[in-house]
């Protein structure tokens, strides 16, 4: 826990290094607020993940790419906090962990563009770094492609919600293997770049994260259908009409009448929804035990994850089994549900 204390204020300190450089040209107030979405608390999960991924497959790694795996994680984490400035404008989500969102701390303009200059310190980071030319080449495509791929998620949630659409299991997991996965297979891949891994060991850890990334998802869902997330307002994925593993199961065992009517409830606006509106989504979700099949769901995968880890490098075993405990604790979720 302190080391990845210390590794996370290095990244705070290199954070402050990039906004330095555009004191003269950027406006305090972007400043500022920038500071407030990144420096403003959260897991830091992406942002640790490629020092520590890298150590572990290379304890050894020379000072130069672990300098680079530091730069990596806080370009993920740059990436990452521009993506929730925007998600929090899109889903009007008024609080981000407890505290007012940028938009609406900042006002919606300045939000945007907070969000636009994170996506460019985001890269900026990564030609900060160490890496050799032809690496950072590699890292930036890599970067390129994850925004492609958030893009791609987040416009298949858009489409689900304008068109009162009712998205099947393959449709949902795409959608979340673009948005979650893809910045999990992002940091991974980045640590094994750092650690100079081979191509095989590359492969097999950039699809496992996509693994995770998708198991992540589903509890991130249950966390907030069971009103366990750090949030100041309860059921903010109804409110906002939000896709979910939760709601797609309950799509699923409904009949076709049923179904249109729990989405046309869902669907609609947080600004025209009503509390009764939520009880019904609510009641109709339990009625179809689809938080229960949830739970089951991810001690399935929880298997399936710990078979394809048993079969990576003893070391790298222990990092990734600690990413899993940290962000899947199924049993700590269902004990708080049931209490």
């Amino acid at each position: 826990m302190l080391h990845n204390q210390k590794i996370w204020e290095e990244q705070a300190d290199l954070f402050h290094k990039l906004l330095s450089m555009d004191e003269e040209c950027i406006s305090c107030s972007v400043i500022t607020a920038t500071k407030y979405q990144v420096l403003n608390g959260g897991k830091r999960i992406r942002a640790l993940l490629p020092p520590l991924l890298a150590k572990s497959i290379n304890p050894e790694i020379k000072d130069d790419y672990w300098n680079a795996a530091i730069w990596c994680g806080l370009a993920v984490e740059l990436t990452h906090s521009a993506g929730l400035c925007h998600d929090d404008i899109m889903d009007e989500d008024a609080t981000r962990r407890k505290q007012p969102s940028v938009w609406v701390k900042f006002g919606m303009k300045q939000a945007v563009i907070t969000g636009d200059y994170l996506f460019f310190l985001a890269k900026r980071a990564i030609q900060q770094s160490h890496l050799s030319d032809r690496d950072k080449l590699q890292v930036l495509l890599a970067l390129q492609e994850e925004m492609l791929r958030g893009i791609r998620g987040q416009s298949l949630e858009f489409d689900f919600a304008k068109d009162f659409c009712f998205f099947n299991r393959t449709t949902y997991t795409q959608a979340i293997r673009c948005k979650t996965g893809g910045l999990l297979a992002l940091s991974f891949l980045m640590g094994c770049i750092c650690a100079k891994a081979d191509a095989k060991l590359t492969r097999n850890i950039h699809q496992l994260a996509f693994d995770i990334g998708e198991t992540y998802q589903v509890v991130d869902d249950l966390l907030d259908i069971t009103n366990q997330k750090d949030r100041l307002e309860k059921d903010c994925d109804l409110w906002e009409g939000k896709p979910s593993w939760i709601v797609m199961d309950c799509c699923e065992n409904l009949s076709e009448t049923d179904r249109s009517v729990f989405l046309s409830r869902l669907y609609t606006h947080r600004s025209q929804k009503t509390e009764q509106d939520i009880v019904e989504i609510k009641n109709t979700i339990t009625n179809t035990d689809s938080i229960e099949k949830g739970f089951q769901y991810i001690e399935e995968m929880q298997k399936k994850l710990t078979t394809k880890i048993e079969k990576l490098p003893p070391k790298v075993q222990q990092t990734m089994n600690n990413l899993v405990d940290k962000i899947i604790h199924t049993t700590l979720i269902r004990n708080n549900h049931e209490n």
